[in-house]
């Protein structure tokens, strides 16, 4: 589970960076909105999972 985490946050952040670079925004935004986001989803998941499994 905190290897899924772990690199569900890096791949948000990687792409967040390359969407920060693209539209070439001041402050990381994507960076930080993707990261959360991708976040949020592999909590959902783990937990979704925790609750079937008992």
């Amino acid at each position: 589970m905190g290897m899924q985490m772990a690199a569900a946050i890096f791949i948000g952040a990687m792409i967040g960076k390359q969407l920060d670079a693209y539209f070439e925004m001041e402050k990381p935004i994507w960076t930080a909105m993707l990261a959360l986001l991708f976040l949020i989803a592999v909590m959902y998941s783990i937990v979704k999972d925790l609750m079937r499994n008992g």
